[in-house]
């Protein structure tokens, strides 16, 4: 992501209902050395939100978390894409509730995966879960990235 990209990405954001500090701060612990200042844009979800800010063209609508969820939603004419991403404390599950991207077949959520999986690694989360899935194409993305499918359950996941 370019420089110029992520300054759009900051603007946009602020420009929103924005509590995303204060509420990720509360669920994780700090940083390694020197990532301590908790007033600072948590980098997780400043990737995240540019996932979905460069799938719209930049043009968010929604960026805010609400306890433990995180909430990202943007349009580019008539399409929107969306995601809903709850999180909790250090040993638990990042689980993909909603996700929907304009532009599919791009690597989108691999990407995403990508960072969710850097997330889980460095937070010590036990597992990422993406749940309801409903689609084909979906599911065959599960089991190509090595998610294992719940009993009884359309939800797929990956410790």
């Amino acid at each position: 992501m370019s420089e110029k990209e992520q300054d759009i990405i900051v603007e946009k954001v602020n420009g929103l209902q924005n509590n995303l500090q204060d509420n990720f701060w509360s669920y994780f612990e700090e940083g390694e050395e020197g990532e301590s200042d908790k007033k600072e844009f948590p980098t997780p979800f400043f990737q995240i939100i540019g996932i979905l800010a460069e799938d719209c063209d930049y043009n968010l609508y929604a960026c805010y978390s609400d306890g433990s969820r995180l909430f990202v939603k943007g349009n580019r004419g008539d399409e929107q894409n969306e995601l809903m991403l709850r999180y909790g404390r250090v040993g638990s599950s990042l689980v993909v509730a909603r996700v929907e991207f304009i532009n599919r077949r791009q690597g989108k959520m691999t990407e995403l995966l990508r960072i969710l999986k850097a997330i889980q690694k460095r937070y010590g989360i036990e597992e990422i879960k993406i749940e309801s899935v409903l689609t084909d194409e979906m599911k065959q993305w599960c089991k190509k990235n090595g998610f294992k499918k719940e009993e009884d359950s359309r939800n797929y996941y990956i410790r």
